[in-house]
């Protein structure tokens, strides 16, 4: 078994991968022609955006991510080099830094963002070892 996707459910579809295109220069991998979900490369597991209405047609229901609500209880986290040049450019972009980046006792560096949705986005280094 293996993680292939991770899909949040937003409001805004397309808002969501444009601030995350803007913030963290991904590309699209797939876009449906409804505009109710795509997905980003993001490597061997993808990260998708589908529209609030498709949990329903799933027959799934969902408590809606709100800016200025409780973030769900779960992040998204991306492994990078430099996580302060990162969250520069994610903040330019709209994401709201909640908090700044912070060297681990394991020695990873770690900062997080809230982005358009109000879900949470963990900007990191590789854990070594």
């Amino acid at each position: 078994m293996k993680l292939g996707y991770i899909i949040i459910y937003v409001t805004d579809v397309s808002k969501t991968v444009k601030q995350y295109q803007n913030a963290f220069g991904l590309d699209v991998r797939y876009c449906h022609e409804c505009g109710m979900y795509t997905e980003l490369a993001t490597g061997k597991t993808v990260l998708a955006f589908s529209g609030e209405g498709f949990a329903q047609c799933n027959g799934l229901t969902v408590k809606p991510n709100r800016v200025g609500d409780v973030a769900p209880a779960m992040h998204v986290s991306f492994t990078v080099d430099d996580v302060a040049s990162v969250c520069e450019k994610a903040v330019a972009a709209g994401m709201v830094l909640v908090v700044a980046p912070t060297k681990k006792p394991w020695g990873q560096t770690v900062a997080y963002l809230q982005d358009c949705n109000g879900c949470y986005i963990e900007i990191g280094t590789q854990v070594s070892g």
